[in-house]
């Protein structure tokens, strides 16, 4: 499975990983924030626009060259809240689905 944990400085974990979709999914103790599979070329163009000490990837393929990118924010401290990532995705017009999920 591709994961990506967040470097998080409270009691939180943030973490990106493939949904079964193929969507981006964030996540953090039980909200979901999801980026649909036909958007993340947008969400990896954007993420290389913006982050300007972020490599782009040679890998073979989009998945690998976003999660490549993602952990390039993590290991710099970006994004530490599902807050962020949400603010991020919404100055940028990345739609996304968000979610609670109850404990069982």
């Amino acid at each position: 499975m591709w994961k990506v944990d967040f470097l998080v400085n409270g009691p939180l974990s943030l973490t990106a990983f493939l949904g079964v979709d193929g969507s981006l999914v964030f996540e953090e103790v039980n909200d979901v924030l999801a980026v649909s599979p036909s958007h993340k070329p947008d969400l990896y163009h954007l993420l290389l626009l913006a982050f300007e000490n972020v490599e782009h990837a040679a890998d073979d393929t989009p998945d690998k060259r976003l999660f490549h990118v993602l952990q390039t924010l993590s290991d710099l401290g970006h994004w530490q809240s599902l807050d962020e990532v949400e603010v991020w995705l919404l100055e940028r017009n990345i739609p996304f689905l968000k979610m609670h999920q109850a404990c069982k």
